[in-house]
Formats: structure tokens, sequence, C-alpha cells
């Protein structure tokens, strides 16, 4: 029974999914770091947008110290999925407004990555601040939407890579292996010797495959005419061993062909009839040691 795992196509369409699926994993791991960091990246200017915007306005607050202003801002702010803690602060340190975690909870600025801070400066001095305004990020929240994004982008890059490799294979089987494999099994049913050739189809005759085909019919060409000269000097090499027998046969001299010991292997009439016996004894005759007697 044939082993399947010598077919070209099936080694070809195995290597070609390995492959790619090594480099599939590869670029999705890739791409889900990659989009992961985005998220995140995308989530921090969303917040940073969200200060500019607000900025000229807390900053007159602070400059005020209108703690009604700030407030709102604060609320509007803290309106955002991706806020978690939003307060602005004065030069000294004291905060003007806040939008509180929970009870018990306080929010943790040791982490720069966590939250964005802008300093508020005076509208009237450029030079001179008045305050600053945090806002910290809702970090699980950016952290499960960069996972999804995340994800979406990797599970994309796989199936892109395996449409990839679906379509290499196809190509790869319909110009190359799959001709082959014709020409293989073509050859295959070619009987020696007779006239029989592969067809090349038109798509192949400027390219390798064409070039195969045009060696192999070269090959049964030259194997059919070694074959017919074989017949023939075969059939000549008959015709003279039937003439030389027929000569051996009617000479009148006695013939006959000797061994290296001395034993008699073959002769022709003409040696039966001096030895005296009748052509129906040779066998007897055959074998007999000559030299000794």
């Amino acid at each position: 029974m044939e082993n399947p795992w010598k077919r070209l196509q099936l080694r070809l369409l195995t290597s070609i999914v390995l492959g790619t699926s090594v480099f599939a994993l590869i670029a999705a791991i890739l791409a889900f770091q990659l989009g992961f960091d985005r998220a995140i990246r995308n989530g921090r200017a969303s917040l940073e947008g969200l200060i500019t915007a607000v900025e000229k306005t807390a900053a007159i607050g602070a400059y005020t110290a209108d703690t009604v202003v700030l407030q709102e801002i604060v609320d509007g702010l803290a309106r955002d999925p991706n806020s978690l803690y939003v307060e602005i602060r004065s030069t000294e340190g004291g905060i003007l407004a806040s939008r509180q975690l929970g009870a018990g909870r306080e929010p943790d600025w040791s982490d720069t990555a966590n939250y964005v801070e802008r300093t508020l400066v005076s509208p009237f001095h450029r030079s001179e601040s008045v305050g600053s305004l945090r806002i910290m990020a809702n970090r699980e929240l950016l952290q499960a939407q960069a996972k999804r994004e995340a994800t979406t982008l990797a599970a994309m890059m796989i199936v892109q890579t395996l449409l990839v490799a679906f379509l290499v294979y196809l190509l790869a089987a319909r110009f190359v292996s799959r001709p082959i494999v014709n020409l293989a099994q073509n050859l295959r049913g070619m009987k020696p010797g007779t006239s029989q050739r592969i067809k090349r189809l038109p798509r192949h005759d400027a390219d390798e495959i064409g070039t195969l085909v045009d060696g192999a019919n070269a090959l049964l060409e030259a194997n059919e005419i070694a074959l017919l000269r074989e017949r023939e000097l075969r059939a000549d090499v008959e015709a003279m061993q039937a003439q030389y027998r027929k000569i051996f046969n009617a000479s009148s001299a006695g013939i006959f062909v000797l061994a290296a010991d001395g034993r008699m292997i073959n002769c022709n009439p003409t040696v039966l009839r001096i030895a005296g016996m009748s052509e129906t004894e040779p066998d007897r005759f055959k074998g007999m040691d000559l030299v000794g007697e």
C-alpha cells in the first residue's frame, strides 16, 4: 500500500500549513502586543483630549477659586468611562475640587502610567501657575478594551495569514505540484517501446513544466528507438544463428565442440555417422570423454 505521506501535494500542503501556523502564531502575539499598547495609548490620548477641552475654563476657575465651576468641570470629566478619579489642586497643593473613588479609597499617584496631569496657567500671565488638573485612568477598563481590540487584531492577522497560505497552496498546486503529479502518473502508465507520449498543455509551452514534459518525451522516444534497435539486432542474431546451424548440420566434415576438460558438448550429424551412431543417439555420444578415450 502506497504511503500517502510520499505524495507531493500532501507534503506541500503539510509544509505550508505548518509554516504558516508558526508564522501566524508569532504574528498574532506581536499583533496582540502592538494592539494592546496602541489601545492604552489611545486611552491616555483620550484623557489628554478631555483635559485640553476644559483646560482654559479650569484655569479661570482655579485663578478665581470658584469651587462651583471647578466641581462642575470635575463632575463632567468623571462621566467619561475612561476616568476613574479627577481632581483639581491649587499651587499650594490643596484640593479645590475632586471626584472621590469611594469610601476608604485613595488614588494611587505612584505610577505615572495610571494618570495624566496638566499644569493650569494663569489666564493673564502665561508663566504663572494657578494649579493642576489630574485624571486617573480607569486602568481595568482600558486594559479590557485593549485586550478586546488586540484580540480582534490578532484574530484578523491569523485569518489573513491562513487565507494567504491557502491561496499560495492553490496556486502552487495548480501550477507546480499538480502538473508534476499528472506527469508522474502518465509516465507510470506508459508502455516501454511504444509511441505513447505525454501531452503538453498549451499553458506550459514556455515554462519549466513544459520543459520537463519535453524532456520526458525525449526519454520515451530514445527508449522506443533503443528497444526497436534491440529487436532488430535480436532478429539479426537469430537469423545468423539459424544460418550457421544449417551450415553446421549440412557440412560433410565432422564438426564437434569440446569442453575445456575434453568432453564433447555438441556435434553435427557427420560426426555421428563417423562414430557409427544414429541421429537418435546423440545424447549418448555427447559428454563422452574423448581425451580419455
